[in-house]
């Protein structure tokens, strides 16, 4: 965002952001998700691991949201780039939730949202909170370890590094698959 006298800070780029949303309470994001919401946890894997996770709630890193809620992304998680969704954005106080969830509805996600407060406030307000379940990790022959959340997040990764790295040995997805099925590890988040 940038005004006629320069770039617009932070503050300005929230408001924003959030003058275009409709921000949900923890309580009304929790009745939300038993309707069908889809509720995106954005916050680290260090914050999930130190302070647990939303039940039912998917994890997407930050750094790759946009490319896996664009419907038009070929990148996309086809059970959360949904238009037709209510997307609800959660991170650790509400903050990089709000700008999240304003760029996904320039993404073409109109109901997305985010949690006043984020995670913080849902630990506060006593709603559902689980232990992080572990990450998943298979090291290439290369010497790269590869991580994800499950193994078809870990397949997703090292399909992008083997492609990247070693177009030369492309293997096959089954090859690759059953690879990450023998191999992959359970590591605490």
């Amino acid at each position: 965002m940038t005004t006629a006298a320069g770039p617009a800070g932070v503050e300005a780029m929230l408001a924003a952001a959030r003058a275009r949303l409709r921000r949900l309470a923890p309580a009304e994001a929790h009745a939300a998700m038993g309707d069908g919401a889809l509720v995106v946890d954005i916050r680290s894997h260090a914050q999930r691991a130190r302070d647990g996770v939303i039940p039912g709630a998917a994890f997407v890193p930050r750094n790759v949201l946009e490319w896996r809620l664009d419907p038009a992304c070929p990148h996309r998680n086809p059970a959360l780039a949904r238009p037709e969704a209510q997307v609800v954005v959660v991170c650790d106080e509400g903050y990089q939730s709000s700008l999240a969830a304003a760029t996904l509805q320039d993404l073409g996600l109109p109901q997305a949202t985010d949690v006043d407060g984020g995670f913080q406030a849902w630990r506060s307000a006593g709603l559902p909170v689980a232990p992080a379940a572990p990450r998943r990790v298979v090291a290439c022959t290369c010497g790269q370890v590869l991580e994800g959340d499950d193994d078809e997040e870990l397949f997703r990764a090292a399909r992008v590094h083997a492609d990247a790295e070693h177009p030369e040995t492309a293997m096959p997805d089954l090859q690759l698959r059953e690879r990450i099925a023998a191999e992959g590890r359970d590591v605490p988040a």
